[in-house]
Order: structure tokens, then C-alpha cells, then sequence
């Protein structure tokens, strides 16, 4: 089961990575309108991202965003879910949420500056290194990952060297 675990993250990880990157490509790559459509479609952190550097639309587009959720998201849920289930429940829950969405958050949406209370100070210092007990226990559950694909690889080889030697041994003796 942990073998399985880990092994579902890593591909859940790889996706996002995978999307990320290309979203943070496209937003370099394409004019401002297309890199941030292509990346809300792509990945929804990447897409929030540049849809709020995109000024009175932001809101809209980050909202947009998080309704359509990208490629990523619909790629690490086929993942998770097996292949014989559907996923077109999904599909068009996605596209009624959008425009649903959208109406309901610009109805909602204040009419002007509003003021905010933030305990933050003015300038924010961003951690670029994660903290040494964070490191560690990442670095402790790896291990234990490893460790435990490490002993199921073991077991099947195990049985197959087994399964091998006990047809040798029938052939051996049949030719006798």
C-alpha cells in the first residue's frame, strides 16, 4: 500500500512539475493575453498567477482558473481513478462551473478599493530554503518509500527465483 502511495505521488508531483513548467514557458514565450490563457488552461497555480499580474481582470481570470482547473488536474485524477470509470461527469461539471462561476463572483464582486487589515510587514522576505526538521522528514519519508519498493521488488523477485527452481527441479526429474 505504501509502495503504491508513493508511487501515485511521484506521478501527481510529476504532473504538476510537468505543467508548471510548461505554463511558466508559455507565459514567457507567448504575447501577455495568450501565455495567460494557455497557461490558465495548462496549470491552475501558473494561471492564477499570471492572471492576477493581468491588472482589472485578474480577479476574473483567477476565478476562471480555479473553475476550469487546467490540464494538470484532469490529468492527475485519470490517474488516480481506474481505467474503466469515466470521466465525463467531470468534463461537464468543469464547463457548467465556469460560466457559473464567473457570474456568481462578478455579481458578488465590491465595487471599489476596500480596506484590509494585514498583520504582514511592508516588506515580505521570502524563504528560499525549507526549514532543516521540514528537510529531514521528507527526507526520512523517502527513505521509507525507498526502503519499502526496495523490499516489495525483493519478494517478487523472491517468488520468481522460486517459481523458476521448482519447474527446473519437475523438468530434472521428468527426464530421469
Amino acid at each position: 500500500i505504501l509502495a503504491d502511495a508513493a508511487i501515485t505521488y511521484c506521478k501527481l508531483c510529476g504532473f504538476i512539475l510537468f505543467f508548471r513548467m510548461l505554463a511558466a514557458g508559455a507565459g514567457a514565450l507567448l504575447p501577455a493575453d495568450a501565455g495567460t490563457l494557455c497557461s490558465i488552461l495548462l496549470e491552475v497555480c501558473s494561471g492564477c498567477d499570471l492572471a492576477s499580474r493581468t491588472g482589472r481582470w485578474g480577479s476574473l481570470l483567477c476565478c476562471a482558473a480555479l473553475s476550469v482547473q487546467g490540464l494538470s488536474v484532469l490529468l492527475q485524477v485519470r490517474t488516480i481513478c481506474p481505467p474503466e470509470m469515466t470521466l465525463r461527469p467531470l468534463y461537464r461539471a468543469r464547463m457548467l462551473h465556469l460560466p457559473l462561476s464567473l457570474a456568481l463572483f462578478y455579481l458578488l464582486l465590491p465595487g471599489g478599493e476596500a480596506d484590509v487589515f494585514s498583520t504582514l510587514p511592508a516588506r515580505v522576505l521570502l524563504m528560499r530554503r525549507v526549514p532543516p526538521d521540514c528537510a529531514l522528514l521528507v527526507f526520512a519519508v523517502c527513505c521509507m518509500a525507498v526502503c519499502t519498493l526496495r523490499s516489495g521488488i525483493r519478494q517478487v523477485e523472491q517468488k520468481q527465483m522460486a517459481r523458476n527452481a521448482g519447474g527446473c527441479c519437475i523438468n530434472s526429474k521428468t527426464l530421469l
